[in-house]
């Protein structure tokens, strides 16, 4: 860049560019005021262009979408602990037992009440009807003192009423036994009431005892986690009702028909177990034998085992019913 001469004239070249000066103005003064070029006074020459290089295409990537981040969940704080006082005692939850089956407590509230079946059942023999009913059937006269059947059936009732604790009840006593009762047989029959005293009392408390063992069930029948879902028996003590009612209908049944068989030897065991040896024989022909012959205890010993079996048999369709639904219950 700069100025330079040669034949021609003045050159200035800059940047790729030559400007030429005529040789008569070669003298003229330098500088960019001395000289104005006019056009045609001046030629350019131009410099060789560079080629130009092939345009190559540039390939822009389309932009892909990306997936907006899904927000991840964050962690929920963990509880801070209450701070305690040293006064404060810490609860530390037990589980809760297990719901037991009550089947030890139904069975002996089962046992329980057939031993109250026996009593009452026991007791209605002591009633009018059977007494009468029997003696009417069974007494004979005493054809030898002469008294008739219905007096016979009198006397039968009067010696109930007596054993059962009435005291006004009037009984022919006297030496002759045929035609009364005499002192041995009427210690027999203070013993005969004596033994049906106890028998009362026993079950009286029995009674209590049953109706103690039966609230108790109820109670723990009901109770279920604090609420109350009714009296409801499961299979544990539909089967103790079962097997107490069986139990007792197989001991009836079988003394029944020993008895059935052999009344003498069970009514010895049976005499022996309540009263001493030699103070309930008498004669045959004696008027409490007229009057409550062998017929007559055969008949009041099958009403008993009777009454028995039946409420037995009662309580073993119960049993039976209430096992047939909580199996249901639980299906």
């Amino acid at each position: 860049m700069g100025w330079y001469e040669d034949s021609k004239g003045r050159h200035w070249s800059s940047e790729g560019y030559t400007v030429v000066m005529p040789v008569d103005n070669i003298h003229a003064p330098l500088g960019r005021d001395a000289y104005n070029p006019q056009p045609e006074s001046f030629y350019e020459v131009p410099q060789q262009p560079e080629p130009e290089s092939e345009s190559v295409p540039i390939l822009v990537p389309e932009p892909v979408e990306e997936p907006e981040p899904q927000p991840q969940p964050q962690p929920a704080p963990e509880p801070q602990p209450e701070p305690q006082t040293p006064a404060e005692t810490q609860v530390i939850a037990t589980p809760e037992p297990k719901e037991k089956s009550h089947g030890f407590l139904a069975f002996i509230t089962t046992i329980l009440t057939m031993l109250v079946i026996l009593v009452v059942a026991f007791q209605l023999l002591l009633t009018p009807w059977p007494t009468r009913q029997f003696a009417s059937w069974y007494s004979q006269p005493n054809v030898a003192v002469g008294m008739s059947k219905a007096q016979v059936e009198k006397v039968a009732d009067a010696t109930r009423s007596y054993v059962n604790g009435n005291g006004n009840a009037v009984l022919p006593q006297g030496l002759d036994y045929r035609s009364a009762y005499t002192p041995s047989i009427m210690s027999h029959l203070d013993d005969v009431a004596k033994v049906i005293m106890i028998s009362r009392c026993i079950g009286l408390g029995l009674l209590i005892l049953l109706i103690i063992c039966m609230c108790r069930y109820a109670v723990v029948s009901r109770r279920a986690k604090g609420t109350r879902q009714g009296f409801k028996i499961k299979r544990s003590e539909a089967r103790a009702m079962k097997a107490a009612s069986l139990i007792l209908i197989i001991l009836v049944v079988g003394i029944a028909a020993f008895a059935y068989f052999d009344f003498n030897t069970f009514f010895k065991v049976f005499h022996s177990l309540f009263f001493e040896a030699g103070t309930w024989t008498f004669p045959s022909n004696s008027l409490l034998i007229l009057a409550l012959p062998e017929k007559f205890w055969i008949a009041m010993g099958a009403l008993w085992a009777g009454l028995t079996v039946l409420f037995s048999l009662i309580l073993l369709f119960v049993g039976i019913g209430k096992g047939h639904g909580a199996k249901k219950h639980l299906k």
